[in-house]
């Protein structure tokens, strides 16, 4: 994230479920915003944008 310019997205995607929990806290705590949360039956794929 320290690369990106504020604005910019990124695609995570997670396979560990806990990531559910993990990545909103890190979000909320960096001042970044998740903006939508994809669950797959094999993965899990997060579109965060950096603020």
């Amino acid at each position: 994230m320290e690369r990106l310019a504020a604005g910019e997205k990124i695609r995570l995607k997670a396979t560990d479920p806990m990531t559910l929990i993990d990545v909103p806290n890190f979000c909320r705590e960096a001042g970044h915003l998740v903006e939508n949360v994809t669950e797959e039956e094999d993965y899990i794929l997060y579109i965060i944008r950096k603020c």
